[in-house]
C-alpha cells in the first residue's frame, strides 16, 4: 500500500460521503488504474530479483496455502515424538579387536570444498546460517578442520552437535493429531558437514559394495532412486505376466522406524559391515546423549533425552537405516524385495497354486522384526494380487492380529498400481493433487502476474507430478494420454503461453534420455529390462528390448530401446 495509493482511496472516499457522485466514479477509476500500476511495478521488480526473492514473491501473490497448525502445543508434540522411541534392551556391543583401523583425518581442502558447496537452509540451534559459513569459508576452514579432527581422533562428538530443534512436518492436510506429524531435526550447519565428511571418505567406500541390489535409497551408484525401483518392479511385473500367471505384491510397514531403531543393533550392523574400528566407536558416541525441543511458531518445548533412532534430517541417519535394514532379504527363490529406506515391498511370483509361499515370506518379515526390536505396523501392511490365469486361487496372508487386508490398488513410492494393472487410479490422483495446485496458478491471474512467471511456476510446481516416475507408466492409453494433455491446454488458457512440448512429449524424451543412461553404464540396475546383442560395428554390444507377447509390455520402458 503505497501514500499515494491511500491518498486516492481517502478522496474518494470522501467524494462518496459527500454524495460527489460524478467525482466519486473519476476517482474509483483512479484508485483502480493506479492499484494496477503498483501491482505491475511491484511484479516487474520482484520477476528481475534472484530465485529465492522471485518464488517468495510469487508464493506471496498467489497465496500459496501452506500447511496450517492446531492448536496443539510444543510440549504436546514433543511428547508425542518421544512416546515413539523405545529403551535399548542391550549394551554396547563390544568393539571386535580384528576390525580393520584406519586413522582418521581431514584436510582443510576437503573442508573447504564442502563449505563451498553449502546451501541456504535453515540453521541448528546455534543459529549460524550456511551463507556465513560458505562465504567465509576461506577464513574459517583451518579452525573448523582444527575441530573436524580432534573429534575423529578421540571418537567424540561435540555436544553442540547433537542437540536438535525439531520441526514437525505434516503428513496430512487437515494435521489435527500429533499422531499427523513426523519430526525433522534442524541440526547444526557444522555437524551435517562433519557427516558428509564420514559418510563420503570412510562409510560409503566400505559400504557401497556390499549394500544389497534391492535398496534403492540413500546409496550411490548407478540407478538408485524412486524411479528406477518403480520402472524395474513394474518391468519384473508385465514381464512375468508376459506369460498367465499371479504376481502378489506384500506391502510391509514398519511403525516409526527411524524412531524406534534400536542404537546397539546399528552398532552390530557396522561390525558386521567390518567398518573402521575408529568409525564405529565414532558413530556410536554421534547416536547417544542427544537432545531435542520442538520449535513451532514463536513456541518452543523443553529439552527431552532422545534415548533411540537415527535423526532424521542428518546426513548419516538414512544412511545408517539402509545398513540395518540391508539383512532383510526374500525367503524364497520366486520372490523379489525392493527396498526404500523403510518402504519395503516383496513382490511374490506365481505359476501355480501350489507356488504360491508368501505366508513364508510375511513369517520371515515378522521374525526378521522381532529379532531386530522393529515393530511392524499390521494395520498399515497390505496384500495386492494381480492374477491372469483363472485356474490360480491365491491364498490368504496370516498375521497374529488377523488376516492382511486385499486391496485393489496400491501405492507404491508414490505410484498408485492397480490389480488390473491399468493407470486410471494413478492419473486420478495426479490430476487430483495438481488441480489443488492450480490454485496458485488462478492467484497469479488474477494479480496481473506476466505469462512466463506463471509458466515458471506451472514448470516448477505442477508439471513435475505429471512426469513423476514417467517411465514407469510410459505406455499409457490414449485416452489416459488425452486427460493429461487436456488438464495441461486448460492451465495454457489459463496462463497464457504454452511450451514448445507437451506434457506426454516431455514424458517421452525423459524415458529416451533414461535408456542413453542405461545403455552407456554397465552396472545399472535397469540393464536387466533388455537383452544384449552383437552389432556389425566392431563386434560391440547394444541393447535390444525383450520379446513381448503382450502389448502391455512391448509398450513399457523397453519400447525406448527401438
Amino acid at each position: 500500500m503505497k501514500p499515494s495509493l491511500k491518498i486516492l482511496i481517502d478522496d474518494r472516499d470522501r467524494a462518496f460521503s459527500r454524495s460527489q457522485s460524478q467525482k466519486y466514479l473519476r476517482l474509483r477509476a483512479e484508485v483502480t488504474r493506479h492499484t494496477r500500476q503498483l501491482k505491475e511495478q511491484f511484479l516487474k521488480s520482484a520477476l528481475s530479483q534472484d530465485a529465492k526473492s522471485r518464488w517468495r514473491s510469487l508464493r506471496l501473490i498467489g497465496q500459496y496455502k501452506k500447511a496450517s497448525f492446531p492448536k496443539i502445543s510444543a510440549e504436546q508434540l514433543n511428547s508425542h515424538f518421544l512416546s515413539n522411541f523405545q529403551a535399548d534392551k542391550d549394551d554396547f556391543p563390544c568393539l571386535n579387536p580384528d576390525l580393520p583401523s584406519s586413522p582418521l583425518t581431514v584436510s582443510n581442502e576437503e573442508v573447504c570444498g564442502l563449505l563451498m558447496m553449502l546451501k541456504n537452509k535453515s540453521p541448528g540451534v546455534d543459529g549460524v546460517p550456511a551463507w556465513v559459513l560458505r562465504d567465509f569459508s576461506f577464513v574459517l576452514t583451518p579452525a573448523i578442520t582444527f575441530l573436524f579432527n580432534w573429534s575423529l581422533r578421540i571418537g567424540r562428538v561435540p555436544l553442540c552437535f547433537k542437540v536438535a530443534n525439531v520441526t514437525p512436518v505434516p503428513k496430512c492436510s487437515p494435521a489435527l493429531q500429533p499422531c499427523s506429524f513426523r519430526p525433522i531435526s534442524l541440526l547444526p550447519v557444522l555437524s551435517k558437514v562433519l557427516e558428509k565428511v564420514v559418510a563420503k571418505k570412510w562409510i560409503l567406500p566400505h559400504i557401497s559394495s556390499k549394500i544389497h541390489s534391492s535398496q534403492f535409497a540413500y546409496i550411490p551408484g548407478e540407478g538408485n532412486g524412486t524411479v528406477s525401483a518403480l520402472t524395474l518392479l513394474h518391468h519384473d511385473v508385465v514381464k512375468f505376466l508376459d506369460s498367465s500367471g499371479c504376481v502378489r505384491i506384500l506391502s510391509i510397514d514398519f511403525a516409526k522406524a527411524f524412531d524406534k531403531i534400536l542404537h546397539s543393533r546399528v552398532i552390530e550392523t557396522m561390525i558386521a559391515f567390518r567398518l573402521p574400528v575408529q568409525i564405529v566407536s565414532w558413530v556410536s558416541n554421534f547416536l547417544t546423549d542427544r537432545f531435542q525441543r520442538v520449535k513451532m511458531r514463536e513456541m518452543t518445548s523443553s529439552w527431552q533425552h532422545v534415548i533411540s533412532g537415527v535423526p532424521q534430517g542428518s546426513v548419516l541417519g538414512p544412511l545408517l537405516f539402509c545398513m540395518f535394514i540391508d539383512s532383510l532379504h526374500s525367503l524364497c527363490d520366486n520372490s523379489v524385495t525392493y527396498k526404500y529406506a523403510d518402504d519395503v515391498n516383496i513382490v511374490h511370483f506365481i505359476r501355480k497354486t501350489d507356488d504360491d509361499n508368501l505366508q513364508l515370506e510375511f513369517n520371515n518379515v515378522l521374525e526378521w522384526s522381532s529379532n531386530h526390536h522393529l515393530p511392524i505396523n499390521q494395520a498399515k501392511c497390505s496384500v495386492l494380487d494381480i492374477i491372469t490365469k483363472k485356474s490360480i486361487v491365491s491364498s490368504p496372508v496370516m498375521s497374529p492380529s488377523g488376516m492382511l487386508p486385499q486391496v485393489s490398488s496400491l501405492r507404491v513410492l508414490g505410484v498408485t498400481i492397480s490389480d488390473d494393472l491399468r493407470w486410471n487410479n494413478h492419473i486420478d490422483s495426479v490430476l487430483k493433487k495438481s488441480n489443488k495446485r492450480a490454485y496458485l496458478i488462478q492467484n497469479l491471474k488474477r494479480a496481473a502476474c506476466p505469462p512466463p512467471a506463471m509458466l515458471l511456476a506451472y514448470n516448477c510446481i505442477i508439471r513435475p507430478l505429471l512426469l513423476y516416475a514417467y517411465p514407469c507408466f510410459c505406455n499409457l492409453p490414449v485416452y489416459l494420454q488425452d486427460r493429461l494433455l487436456k488438464f495441461e491446454r486448460r492451465m495454457f488458457r489459463l496462463i497464457g503461453a504454452t511450451n514448445d512440448v507437451s506434457v506426454v512429449e516431455a514424458g517421452d524424451r525423459f524415458c529416451q534420455k533414461l535408456f542413453d543412461t542405461v545403455s552407456r553404464s554397465s552396472s545399472h540396475c535397469l540393464r536387466r529390462c533388455f537383452t544384449q546383442q552383437l552389432t556389425n560395428t566392431r563386434q560391440s554390444l547394444k541393447l535390444r528390448p525383450i520379446r513381448a507377447r503382450t502389448s502391455r509390455l512391448s509398450r513399457s520402458f523397453i519400447r525406448f530401446a527401438r
